[in-house]
């Protein structure tokens, strides 16, 4: 029920597109994108129905492991969009803080890199190709379509599925990267402070400064359960909000007891969420740790997206501001929380890191490449 609402809150950002029922990642090959070189790997399947699918990529600073995340997103956008106008631009921004992609996308020295793999459909494997070719300037190639050229050389439609990728890509957003059946979850992801204006309850449509995003999609999505868990909300159902606001106030009570109580309309037309924790009170949901706040955005938003869909959920740091009890239990946690997602981490933490079976794991070295640890 609560994909039903998530689809309503991508559909407010534009990020509308098919997905691919029940997909995982079965094997991933990357040659010189970003700071790869060359790595190639196959994901092992869950030994048993019940089995958790999570693997976990651990490196010191500078390895790759981003660029595999990375890689991974872009290799399933690829394949998602094949059958339509992909294009990506040139470069993103204006000097001196211009972006050229090629440059960023393809690694320093070489002209062209690729990324290869195959998903899996239900029993059907799926292949996936992207070539960026350095030379050509032109040749933005997903299973073997050509397409770049007319993109304007800003980053254009902000409701774009591709567009909202680069401006992940380019630190542009906060926001997890959300698509159909993929989730992507960067490094510098963060709940932004402030209020949520009441026109991002619908699409702006115009420009990227004014999405949703510029406040939060978690934020969005509390307002959005909150009235219509009331009644308030045109199109969003009672009981599915409700049952959506009940997993938030489960995920609020676990990690910082308190829940949402109230909302505090501004002079600004702007929404402040707030918390409670039980003497009659309200404070600010800003009010709590940077720890809370990532742990419990990060934890809805995934059961949000992805409980009665599962899919791909791609994770950089998720220790990100967390202490060292709650980076020990992230991954069960995690695990239990939608047990079809397939799990892909990247991490710095040697808890997280170790929290996960020896076949489930890999440790990116320098110089001799990756081993397993």
């Amino acid at each position: 029920m609560g994909r039903k609402l998530a689809q309503q809150i991508d559909a407010a950002e534009g990020q509308t597109a098919k997905g691919l029922a029940g997909v995982r990642l079965r094997r991933l090959k990357v040659t010189n994108f970003r700071a790869l070189d060359h790595f190639e790997m196959e994901f092992p399947s869950p030994k048993f129905p019940d089995e958790p699918d999570v693997f976990v990529f651990g490196s010191s600073n500078g390895l790759g492991k981003t660029s595999l995340l990375e890689a991974c997103a872009l290799l399933y956008l690829g394949r998602l969009r094949t059958h339509t106008d992909m294009r990506l631009p040139f470069a993103f921004g204006d000097p001196p803080a211009r972006v050229e992609f090629l440059d960023l996308l393809v690694r320093a020295g070489h002209q062209k890199a690729a990324i290869e793999g195959e998903f899996e459909v239900g029993e059907s494997p799926l292949q996936g190709h992207v070539e960026i070719d350095r030379d050509s300037r032109s040749a933005y190639s997903l299973m073997g379509v050509n397409l770049i050229d007319s993109w304007p050389t800003q980053i254009g439609d902000p409701g774009s599925v591709t567009s909202g990728f680069l401006r992940t890509l380019t630190g542009a957003a906060s926001d997890p990267f959300v698509c159909p059946d993929l989730m992507y979850f960067h490094s510098y992801r963060k709940v932004r402070e402030g209020n949520v204006e009441l026109g991002k309850m619908v699409g702006s449509g115009n420009g990227g400064s004014a999405r949703v995003g510029t406040v939060g999609a978690f934020k969005l999505a509390v307002l959005r359960s909150m009235m219509g868990q009331k009644g308030l909300l045109e199109g969003v159902e009672g009981a599915e909000a409700g049952q959506v606001v009940e997993k938030l106030n489960g995920l609020l009570e676990e990690y910082a007891a308190v829940s949402i109580a109230k909302l505090r309309p501004s002079a600004d037309n702007t929404i402040e969420l707030r918390v409670s924790a039980g003497a009659g009170k309200s404070y600010p949901f800003d009010g709590l740790s940077s720890g809370q706040k990532e742990i419990i955005s990060t934890l809805f938003l995934i059961w949000l997206h992805t409980h009665d869909a599962p899919g791909i959920v791609l994770i950089d740091e998720p220790e990100l501001h967390l202490n060292a009890e709650w980076q020990v239990g992230i991954v069960r946690t995690l695990a239990k929380l939608v047990p079809g997602n397939q799990l892909i981490l990247a991490t710095h933490s040697e808890d997280v890191f170790g929290s996960v079976e020896e076949d489930r794991r890999f440790m990116l070295r320098p110089a001799g490449g990756g081993t397993h640890d």
